[in-house]
C-alpha cells in the first residue's frame, strides 16, 4: 500500500539506549515527486527480513506492522460455558434463543500492560443493517469499570472501535480476531494491574432473524440451538446473559489479551535490488508512536553485504538527504526502544526509499 510518508528530522544521543528528538513532519513527496519510490508495507515484504526481539503483526489485507515482541502476556477468557444445549438461555416468551443487545464481561489484569486485540466467537447471518438500511456495525469497547451483574458497565470507554459486518465471518464456530485500533497493530492505552475492567460488545443492527450477528456457544459449534442472535434488543434485555427473573446467568466465550513488551529490539530488511546503480534521495517511515524507533540505511554493489558496503547511516525516522552511497543494492534497519515501563512500543507500518 502506497501512502504519503511522514518524515521528521531527528537528532540522536547514544549511551545504552537511543534518544530521539522529534521536530517537524515533512512529506518528501512534495519535494521529490519526480523520483521513483520503493516501499515495504505488508507481511510478505517484512517477513523476508531478520527479526531480533521484534515481531510482525499481520493486521489485515496488505497491512502489517513491525514492533517489539511481547514480554509478559496473559489471556483473560470466560471459564464457565454451557456444555449442553439444554443449558442455553432462552427467550421465555418464545422459547427461542434469547435476543439481546449488549454483552459485558469483566477482567482484572495481573500486571500493567496494553490490549490491542480481542477474540470473539461471533459471526453473522445474512447482511445485518441499521435502521436506515446501512450496513450494521459491531462495536467493542473496553470500559474502566467492573460489570454490574448482570448489567453492563456505564460511562465512557477507554478504547472503542466499530467493525463493519463485511469484516465478520459468515460461518459459526470461528474465533475472530478484532484489533481494537483498526489498521494499527497496538493500542497505547495502558491498563493498570489489579484493576477491574470490562469488555463490552454491542451493535446498531435492527431486529431481523435472517440478517443478524450471532454469538457462538461452546456446545455444537453450529448455527442452530447453540447460537444467540444479537445486535438488537428483542426482549428488553441489557446483556448477553440470561436476564430473566429467577433465571441463571451464563457467560459467552471471549478472549482478551493483555501484554507488555521487551525493552529493545531491531529489524533488518532483506537486501533490496534496485536493478542498477541509483542515487538515493530520501528515506522515511510511517509509524505509530509508543516508544522510540530509529531508521538506519546502508548501500553497496554486491548482492550480499560485505566490506565494500557503506556503514549503517542513522536517518532518525526520515531524511531528505540520506547521504547514502550511490549503489545498486540497499538495506534498512529499524531499532526500537519501548516506552515507559516497557508498556508501549512504536509500530512501523511502512518504510520508503526514494531514488533516481
Amino acid at each position: 500500500m502506497v501512502e504519503r510518508m511522514r518524515f521528521r528530522w531527528i537528532f540522536k544521543m547514544t549511551c545504552l539506549s537511543i534518544v530521539v528528538l522529534l521536530v517537524t513532519g515533512i512529506n518528501i513527496s512534495t519535494y521529490v515527486s519526480a523520483d521513483s519510490s520503493y516501499i515495504e508495507d505488508d507481511y510478505s515484504d517484512f517477513s523476508a527480513g531478520t527479526l531480533t526481539d521484534t515481531e510482525i503483526k499481520n493486521v489485515g489485507e496488505a497491512c502489517a506492522f513491525i514492533h517489539l515482541e511481547d514480554n509478559n502476556s496473559e489471556t483473560h477468557s470466560v471459564a464457565n460455558v454451557p456444555t449442553t444445549s439444554s443449558d442455553l438461555p432462552v427467550d421465555p416468551g418464545s422459547g427461542n434463543n434469547i435476543w439481546v443487545e449488549t454483552y459485558a464481561q469483566s477482567f482484572v489484569p495481573t500486571f500493567t500492560g496494553v490490549v490491542d486485540k480481542v477474540e470473539l466467537q461471533v459471526y453473522k447471518n445474512g447482511n445485518p443493517a441499521d435502521g436506515n438500511s446501512n450496513p450494521a456495525t459491531l462495536t467493542i469497547k473496553l470500559m474502566n469499570a467492573d460489570q454490574d451483574s448482570p448489567h453492563h458497565p456505564t460511562g465512557n470507554p477507554i478504547i472503542q472501535h466499530s467493525f463493519l459486518a463485511s469484516t465478520i465471518p459468515a460461518n459459526a464456530g470461528t474465533w475472530t480476531t478484532f484489533y481494537l485500533t483498526e489498521t494499527d497493530s497496538v493500542d497505547n492505552t495502558v491498563l493498570s494491574a489489579d484493576t477491574h475492567y470490562s469488555i463490552l460488545v454491542t451493535s446498531n443492527a435492527v431486529a431481523d432473524a435472517n440478517n443478524e450477528f450471532r454469538w457462538e456457544y461452546a456446545v455444537n459449534n453450529d448455527a442452530d440451538t447453540d447460537a444467540t442472535e444479537k445486535g438488537y434488543n428483542g426482549v428488553g434485555a441489557v446483556c448477553w446473559r440470561q436476564c430473566v427473573s429467577g433465571g441463571n446467568h451464563y457467560d459467552y466465550q471471549f478472549k482478551i489479551y493483555v501484554h507488555d513488551f521487551v525493552h529493545s529490539g531491531n529489524f533488518v530488511s532483506q537486501v533490496i535490488d534496485f536493478t542498477q546503480t541509483r542515487t538515493f534521495t530520501a528515506v522515511g517511515i510511517d509509524d505509530r508512536t509508543g516508544g522510540l524507533v530509529a531508521l538506519y540505511t546502508r548501500s553497496g554493489d554486491t548482492s550480499e553485504p560485505d566490506e565494500t558496503w557503506s556503514d549503517w547511516i542513522f536517518q532518525g525516522t526520515g531524511s531528505q538527504n540520506p547521504g547514502m552511497t550511490d549503489a545498486r543494492y540497499a538495506q534498512y534497519k529499524l531499532e526500537f526502544i519501548a516506552g515507559a515501563n516497557d508498556d508501549t512500543t512504536n509500530a512501523v507500518k511502512s518504510v520508503e526509499i526514494r531514488y533516481v
